[in-house]
């Protein structure tokens, strides 16, 4: 999926999110959720992989 797409489908302005991918500015939880909704993929797949495992049992990441 393109970065145009995406903008589109999350309703994240073009400009934002490319600003966001570049690392010039940090993606909120609202933007995440956003972005996940529109790619269809869960929010944890966001997290390093050393985060899953913890999140879905539900503990503490070391």
């Amino acid at each position: 999926m393109t970065k145009r797409a995406v903008s589109e489908k999350s309703g994240m302005p073009y400009s934002s999110l490319n600003s966001k991918l570049k690392g010039y500015r940090s993606f909120d939880l609202d933007d995440i959720l956003a972005i996940s909704e529109a790619i269809g993929e869960p929010p944890s797949s966001f997290l390093p992989p050393q985060f899953h495992a913890s999140a879905l049992a539900g503990g503490e990441v070391e």
